[in-house]
């Protein structure tokens, strides 16, 4: 008898998967008496909740978002077919783009309505995640509360390709082609450039603790 799991199933699976070997290695930081190990540990947790999130929308919505302001329509039109109008609402950058599409225009999710996503009342899509309030300040997700730049969400280009800096973040080229990158900047609040997942040459200072979506914990976590 052929059995045939559910694109849902797998996609369940996957996350199970993944949250329990994340869950490993953060017990084995918080263990190892390292004073920045917590801080980190929470990030990161939050990053993978984060990107299980935009796996949830993808499997609702029918595809990833985009980062690129100047696609979001054409998302909103694939998405919801009979929708003939324009952007409500919108945001105006990559730092913008990770809570406008999990949390909604107004942080309540998408109208079902298959007419009008933006309606405000009526039955809800999402919110896919749930956002800390005292971080978020618009469309804006920090990963601390007095850190200067946020969570960046970036897509690729048709072609699988991260070109140049996005929003306050330099993505890693050919890096999840065919999905996205989820940047944070760190303990020390900055984005840093330069270098590879591969690479370090080329870092500059502030790139060594940026983590996302990519690595298991810090860029220097990567290279020990």
């Amino acid at each position: 008898m052929e059995i045939r799991l559910s694109n849902n199933f797998l996609l369940l699976l996957t996350i199970v998967v993944i949250t329990g070997l994340i869950a490993g290695v953060i017990a084995a930081i918080l263990q190892s008496g390292c004073p920045r190990g917590r801080p980190i540990a929470r990030i990161v947790v939050e990053i993978q909740g984060l990107a299980q999130a935009m796996e949830t929308y993808r499997a609702e919505m029918g595809g990833y978002p985009p980062s690129d302001p100047a696609d979001a329509l054409k998302h909103i039109r694939q998405t919801f077919p009979r929708y003939a109008g324009g952007m409500k609402a919108t945001f105006y950058s990559p730092d913008e783009a990770l809570h406008f599409w999990l949390g909604g225009p107004k942080g309540n999710g998408w109208s079902a309505n298959s007419q009008n996503p933006f309606e405000a009342g009526g039955a809800r899509i999402g919110p896919f995640f749930e956002f800390d309030q005292e971080r978020l300040k618009g469309h804006i997700y920090k990963p601390r509360k007095y850190n200067r730049a946020p969570y960046v969400y970036v897509r690729p280009d048709e072609d699988g390709n991260y070109t140049g800096p996005s929003g306050s973040c330099h993505p890693f080229p050919g890096v999840n082609p065919k999905s996205f990158q989820i940047h944070c900047p760190g303990l020390d609040g900055k984005f840093g450039s330069g270098g590879s997942l591969t690479d370090s040459t080329g870092y500059t200072k502030e790139r060594w603790d940026d983590m996302g979506n990519f690595c298991n914990f810090t860029l220097e976590d990567e290279f020990r």
